[in-house]
């Protein structure tokens, strides 16, 4: 027999001895490639991303999961006064030729949050004052007509009302156990949809 088949005989029978081993050693010892490896990866595979997830959550996360579905989209349609035609006699004379004062319907857009379960809901005031109508959105895309409650343009707070059934709100806190230096989140969808489209 010539080296050439020497050399190729040799490596098929090492082949065919490590092949066999293999095989003798996944029935005896459970498989170290089979399925039950593959299994236990997945497992682990799971555990990993749980741990991953977990980790990634934190108090602000949690803020948000929580007031999310509260927040709401506020629109309105305030009623301007603007002045029509044309000035041909210049300052100051236009002030009293200067046109006839028409009507225009302006339309806005604000964010507000839901803070009790009978649909009261807070705002800015610059947002409602002197709307003609106020639509109020939730994420969950169910629409109301909302009304005035209560306004104070110094602070620039408003109280809005709706009526509907099974309303999220959000838990007001207190500032009274406020740490100097901790978090705070701001969340708005003045849009009507951006939290929404996320999920």
């Amino acid at each position: 027999m010539q080296k050439p088949n020497l050399l190729i005989f040799a490596l098929v029978i090492l082949l065919l001895n490590a092949g066999i081993s293999l095989v003798l050693i996944n029935n005896i010892h459970g498989s170290a490639f089979g399925q039950d490896n593959f299994f236990s990866g997945k497992a682990q595979r799971q555990k990993a991303n749980q741990e991953l997830n977990n980790s990634r959550q934190n108090a602000i996360t949690e803020t948000v999961a929580l007031v999310e579905p509260a927040v709401v989209s506020v629109n309105v349609i305030k009623t301007e006064i603007v002045r029509g035609g044309m000035n041909m006699f210049g300052w100051p004379f236009g002030d009293f030729f200067g046109g006839v004062p028409m009507q225009r319907q302006v339309q806005g857009i604000g964010s507000g949050v839901i803070f009790d379960q009978e649909g009261y809901l807070i705002t800015n005031a610059h947002v409602v004052s002197g709307a003609t109508q106020i639509k109020v959105v939730l994420p969950d895309a169910r629409e109301f007509d909302a009304s005035i409650t209560g306004i104070d343009e110094s602070s620039d707070i408003a109280i809005l009302k709706i009526s509907g059934k099974n309303l999220p709100y959000a838990k007001l806190g207190t500032s009274s156990d406020l740490i100097i230096g901790e978090w705070a989140v701001a969340l708005g969808n003045p849009y009507g949809f951006l939290m929404n489209d996320t999920k």
